[in-house]
């Protein structure tokens, strides 16, 4: 009985630390939806410098076109684009870091499906050794059962022997007085 109740409650255990195991996967599983999305959004910027760094470079153009003096094309040239690169630079490290934390958040949520598997596997297992210790327990009730009638029966024919021995001693008691 006490295996039983050993195995139930472990059996509940592991199917509470699944639940929490489900809840934090889902939970990652959020996270890693939130870290795509600022992902998708850095890339949109970064395709908007982009787009900004074309229209500078075109801009740079026309103004050399225009300009009368090299020097002051050449230096709005060098201007535009160190803001640009400044800019570039900037968005691809945050594009490297949240693709580097969606990466750490994609091993992290294997990690705990892998923990999760092997704690349903261990549900299952406990599982069939309460299925197991029930039906033991079953075969015990009913060889107790079994016992009980053997005895009964056993009772029965030591009370009926024990009459007709005394029947005999009465008969012999009855023989010698005669």
């Amino acid at each position: 009985q006490r295996q039983i109740t050993d195995a139930e409650t472990r059996r509940n255990t592991l199917e509470v630390r699944v639940q929490e195991l489900t809840d934090e996967k889902s939970n990652l599983q959020a996270d890693l939806r939130t870290k795509q999305s600022q992902e998708r959004k850095l890339t949109d910027a970064l395709k908007s410098a982009q787009t900004k760094t074309e229209a500078l470079e075109r801009r740079v153009a026309e103004l050399e076109a225009d300009s009368v003096g090299k020097d002051a094309t050449v230096e709005a040239k060098e201007k535009a684009r160190a803001m640009v690169d400044s800019e570039l630079a900037g968005t691809v490290t945050e594009l490297n870091t949240r693709r580097q934390e969606v990466s750490n958040l994609n091993g992290h949520v294997r990690s705990l499906q892998e923990q999760l598997t092997r704690s349903m596997a261990e549900a299952t297992n406990v599982k069939a050794q309460v299925a197991a210790l029930q039906a033991e327990k079953n075969q015990l009730i009913l060889d107790t059962k079994s016992y009980l009638v053997r005895i009964s029966n056993l009772d029965e024919q030591l009370r009926m022997a024990n009459d007709e021995h005394a029947m005999l001693m009465s008969e012999k008691e009855e023989a010698i007085r005669q």
